[in-house]
Protein backbone atom coordinates (compact mmCIF):
# COMPACT_ATOMS: atom_id res chain seq x y z
CA UNK A 1 0.00 0.00 0.00
CA UNK A 2 1.06 3.60 -0.12
CA UNK A 3 2.29 6.02 2.16
CA UNK A 4 -1.48 7.32 2.43
CA UNK A 5 -3.28 4.59 2.95
CA UNK A 6 -1.03 2.99 5.26
CA UNK A 7 -1.76 6.01 7.42
CA UNK A 8 -5.37 6.19 6.66
CA UNK A 9 -5.17 2.25 7.78
CA UNK A 10 -3.19 3.17 10.98
CA UNK A 11 -6.09 5.36 11.97
CA UNK A 12 -8.93 3.17 10.93
CA UNK A 13 -7.71 0.50 13.26
CA UNK A 14 -5.74 1.58 15.77
CA UNK A 15 -8.48 1.67 18.73
CA UNK A 16 -8.80 -1.66 18.09
CA UNK A 17 -5.88 -3.22 17.40
CA UNK A 18 -4.14 -1.76 20.48
CA UNK A 19 -4.35 -3.84 23.12
CA UNK A 20 -5.72 -6.66 20.96
CA UNK A 21 -4.15 -10.16 21.83
CA UNK A 22 -3.19 -11.63 18.50
CA UNK A 23 -0.99 -14.59 18.37
CA UNK A 24 -0.51 -15.21 21.93
CA UNK A 25 0.71 -11.51 22.19
CA UNK A 26 -0.46 -8.24 22.90
CA UNK A 27 -0.19 -5.64 20.10
CA UNK A 28 1.11 -2.77 22.59
CA UNK A 29 1.99 -0.05 19.25
CA UNK A 30 1.67 0.20 15.45
CA UNK A 31 4.50 0.80 12.81
CA UNK A 32 4.38 1.43 9.11
CA UNK A 33 7.70 -0.05 6.93
CA UNK A 34 8.02 -2.06 3.91
CA UNK A 35 6.07 -4.56 2.77
CA UNK A 36 8.83 -6.65 2.00
CA UNK A 37 11.32 -7.93 4.80
CA UNK A 38 14.32 -7.41 2.98
CA UNK A 39 13.89 -3.82 2.83
CA UNK A 40 13.63 -3.07 6.26
CA UNK A 41 17.20 -2.46 7.11
CA UNK A 42 17.53 -0.15 4.23
CA UNK A 43 14.40 1.09 5.40
CA UNK A 44 15.43 1.70 9.11
CA UNK A 45 18.33 2.89 7.66
CA UNK A 46 17.10 5.71 5.67
CA UNK A 47 14.78 6.66 8.69
CA UNK A 48 17.72 7.05 10.79
CA UNK A 49 19.57 9.46 8.37
CA UNK A 50 16.19 11.54 7.66
CA UNK A 51 13.34 10.72 9.91
CA UNK A 52 10.89 8.36 9.88
CA UNK A 53 7.93 10.52 7.77
CA UNK A 54 10.13 11.14 5.19
CA UNK A 55 11.57 7.34 4.58
CA UNK A 56 8.06 6.02 4.68
CA UNK A 57 7.40 8.97 2.23
CA UNK A 58 10.52 7.87 -0.01
CA UNK A 59 9.48 4.32 0.02
CA UNK A 60 6.56 4.90 -1.34
CA UNK A 61 7.67 7.45 -3.80
CA UNK A 62 9.79 4.82 -5.44
CA UNK A 63 7.26 2.07 -5.62
CA UNK A 64 7.68 -0.03 -2.67
CA UNK A 65 5.10 -1.63 -1.39
CA UNK A 66 4.00 -0.56 2.69
CA UNK A 67 2.64 -2.53 5.51
CA UNK A 68 1.18 -1.80 9.15
CA UNK A 69 2.78 -3.83 11.82
CA UNK A 70 1.19 -4.91 14.89
CA UNK A 71 4.42 -4.44 17.95
CA UNK A 72 4.60 -6.56 20.58
CA UNK A 73 7.58 -6.28 23.14
CA UNK A 74 8.13 -8.44 25.82
CA UNK A 75 10.59 -7.92 28.55
CA UNK A 76 12.54 -10.77 30.32
CA UNK A 77 14.76 -9.97 33.54
CA UNK A 78 18.35 -9.77 32.60
CA UNK A 79 17.86 -9.54 28.74
CA UNK A 80 17.45 -7.34 25.66
CA UNK A 81 13.46 -7.01 25.12
CA UNK A 82 12.07 -9.18 22.30
CA UNK A 83 10.59 -7.52 20.34
CA UNK A 84 7.62 -9.24 18.29
CA UNK A 85 6.10 -7.91 14.75
CA UNK A 86 2.97 -8.97 13.03
CA UNK A 87 1.51 -8.01 9.92
CA UNK A 88 -1.81 -6.47 9.59
CA UNK A 89 -2.97 -5.84 6.03
CA UNK A 90 -5.14 -8.15 6.55
CA UNK A 91 -6.55 -7.41 9.97
CA UNK A 92 -10.55 -8.20 9.17
CA UNK A 93 -9.26 -11.58 8.20
CA UNK A 94 -7.04 -12.04 11.63
CA UNK A 95 -9.45 -10.83 13.93
CA UNK A 96 -12.46 -13.27 12.18
CA UNK A 97 -10.02 -16.01 13.30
Amino acid sequence: MTYEQALSFVERIKDIAIGAPLEGRVIQSLAIGPTDWEQMSDFLNLRIQKGEETALIEFSHFGKSLSVYGISVTHVEGSVPNWEMIVLDDWEMIISN
